[in-house]
């Protein structure tokens, strides 16, 4: 699936997506299909304020594949 990171500022293939907690913070990592030698294996699509926020992005992606969706583009909140 192909997903345009909540910057705005990349449209990455993902092959996998987890959810990474970092003090109080939240980020949604999603590893990238094809990554190689100059490419890294994972990136940040999306922080988010609270762990709750990034389930809740984390399921709208979800439902994105469930109705075989080919992009989804990552929520600002």
């Amino acid at each position: 699936m192909w997903i345009k990171t909540q910057n705005n500022k990349e449209l990455v293939d993902v092959s996998s997506i987890k959810i990474v907690k970092s003090g109080k913070k939240a980020y949604i990592m999603a590893v990238i299909n094809g990554a190689g030698f100059w490419l890294s294996g994972d990136t940040i699509i999306g922080k988010y304020g609270t762990m709750d926020e990034a389930i809740l992005a984390l399921n709208k992606i979800e439902t994105s594949i469930s109705n075989r969706e080919n992009i989804h583009v990552m929520s600002t909140n």
